[in-house]
């Protein structure tokens, strides 16, 4: 899981990153911060920390 935020309002450098829209339309927005939520992934683990899709409640897309 990657979290990240655009410190300097750069484009697409590492600490700098961008939204790009279905048309390729690339919009920078200083200050803004990305996360993933991780709460689907929990139901998906297994024993030793192994993820099972076919585990009961998990909602993870499959390959």
């Amino acid at each position: 899981m990657n979290n990240t935020g655009n410190e300097n309002g750069g484009r697409r450098t590492d600490n700098n990153p961008c939204e790009v829209d279905e048309s390729g339309r690339v919009t920078v927005r200083r200050g803004i911060n990305y996360a993933q939520q991780t709460y689907t992934v929990v139901p998906c683990t297994g024993p030793g920390n192994v993820i099972d899709l076919n585990r009961p409640g998990c909602v993870l897309p499959r390959p």
